[in-house]
């Protein structure tokens, strides 16, 4: 067992660790959820708006002007 002197130690590591862990999870969420103008491409060459129809084609449509707005002005 852990002696009560370096228990605080390892606390600490181990907190140290878990939020580091955190920030780095966070991080990839964060640059895999930015929206890039490959992904609008695959995302409107994925579906085929004729095909769909009703309420399939108003959600793709919707999803496809959230991705078109969601672009940076550059």
């Amino acid at each position: 067992m852990i002696s009560q002197r370096h228990r605080p130690l390892v606390y600490g590591a181990v907190a140290v660790a878990v939020v580091w862990l955190v920030a780095i999870v966070g991080y990839v969420i964060a640059k895999n959820s930015r929206v890039t103008g490959e992904k609008v491409r695959a995302y409107m060459h994925s579906n085929d708006l004729s095909q769909l129809s009703g309420p399939a084609r108003a959600k793709a449509i919707k999803k496809l002007t959230d991705q078109l707005n969601a672009l940076p002005a550059e």
